[in-house]
């Protein structure tokens, strides 16, 4: 899985001039010989795209490819081409198993967890010197109040402020997508960097969340840096 630079037939590319046919064909006859194919998927067709003084040039160029033996092993699998992630090549998701066979993702939570990303908003640290109170009674007792108090205020709070985290993530990134597709994208430009901007600090929420339900001892913190959404820039045109 990823970028093959070769399509499979001239539909695979939309713009400049067309691929050699003979070309084509060696790409074809090499999965063929080597009992491979496509696996379908979800989303835009095109997995590459450039921005050229004559145009914009797309092409699908990033294939998962398997063996028979292998799809009837994965039945449920699912491949996405997801949207520019730092490159020109549209980044391809894979899932092995149906969305059901996941459904212990769903699972309430049992039990108070204190949420790494709740660190950078201000008002976590207002409801915690809100909630830590002084009185007379014992210390133990005084600090048992105090934290049954604190964990109610923040489950609440977290439930409002993070509760939509994954809806507000597709929305923004169908907002982003709706901007691209324009055919005047300059007019577009300060919004779409703002929804870039916006999707980067909920995708930092989101792998921080996930992040600390891993048993991997991450290297550090600030790694996410590397993964940063960034789309070809649509005012750098460049010549081929």
């Amino acid at each position: 899985m990823g970028d093959f630079n070769e399509i499979l037939s001239q539909e695979d590319k939309e713009g400049g001039g067309t691929k050699s046919d003979s070309q084509i064909e060696a790409f074809r006859m090499s999965l063929e010989i080597c009992a491979l194919q496509p696996l379908d998927y979800h989303g835009t067709h095109f997995t590459w795209s450039r921005n050229t003084v004559d145009g914009c040039i797309k092409e699908r160029l990033d294939w998962a490819i398997a063996n028979e033996e292998w799809v009837e092993c994965f039945p449920n699998n699912r491949l996405t081409h997801l949207d520019f992630f730092h490159s020109d090549h549209r980044a391809l998701y894979l899932c092995l198993q149906d969305s059901t066979e996941l459904s212990f993702l769903n699972r309430k939570r049992k039990r108070f967890r204190f949420e790494n990303i709740w660190v950078r908003e201000p008002d976590c640290q207002d409801i915690i010197t809100a909630s830590w109170k002084t009185s007379d009674q014992s210390a133990l007792l005084l600090v048992i109040d105090n934290i049954k108090e604190c964990t109610l205020k923040l489950a609440s709070w977290n439930q409002s402020k993070f509760g939509s985290l994954a809806k507000d993530i597709k929305q923004t990134h169908k907002r982003i997508i709706a901007l691209r597709e324009v055919q005047d994208q300059i007019d577009n430009i300060e919004e779409l960097k703002k929804m870039e901007r916006k999707l980067n600090d909920l995708l930092y929420k989101e792998e921080v969340f996930w992040k600390q339900r891993s048993r991997v001892l991450w290297p550090q913190q600030d790694h996410y840096k590397l993964f940063k959404i960034s789309s070809p820039s649509i005012l750098n045109v460049q010549d081929r």
